[in-house]
């Protein structure tokens, strides 16, 4: 199945995207993260086949509205960022139609290697008139284990969830 994109290189448009995260602290509140560095690339073959994505975030630049907390998960129990500053994620398989897709590929995380699913769904198409470009929508968002990537093994999912749910909402800009 083709694309909804015409074949080519698309850049993720980081001044108008997020990607963050949700966990949920004793069982009672989600607590949301935001990575504010960032890139990627979307890149659009004869079919979904062809076609790849790849994203690269930077984890020292995570913002949680907490210093005290950004700071410990920055640490050897949760990010491990000194030893592991940066988080990837490049696809192996896109499937879907028209405009839901879902998007398997290699998480990459304190060098760990696991297969996710995020389920995407592309959100609308405009002429973004500063650049005279078509910039296209997306959100999409997945689940992943923080046991399975070795993010804090000790704390008891009744403390800290052990599923992490991953969002975005992206804009990508053909090249």
């Amino acid at each position: 199945m083709p694309l909804p994109l015409a074949r080519g290189t698309y850049l993720l448009d980081v001044t108008h995207s997020q990607i963050g995260f949700t966990v949920v602290h004793l069982g009672l509140t989600p607590v949301r993260g935001l990575f504010a560095d960032f890139s990627g690339q979307l890149t659009v073959g004869d079919s979904a086949d062809d076609s790849e994505l790849d994203v690269t975030i930077g984890l020292l630049s995570l913002q949680s509205s907490h210093a005290g907390r950004e700071q410990h998960l920055q640490g050897e129990d949760f990010f491990h960022s000194a030893q592991h500053p940066h988080m990837t994620f490049r696809s192996t398989r896109i499937e879907g139609a028209e405009d839901a897709w879902s998007v398997t590929g290699d998480l990459s995380l304190r060098g760990v290697t696991q297969s996710v699913t995020i389920d995407t769904t592309m959100t609308g198409r405009a002429l973004f008139p500063l650049d005279q470009k078509e910039h296209i929508g997306f959100v999409a968002s997945g689940t992943v284990s923080r046991n399975a990537f070795g993010v804090a093994p000790n704390v008891p999912s009744m403390i800290l969830s052990d599923d992490i749910t991953v969002d975005l909402a992206v804009q990508l800009i053909p090249q």
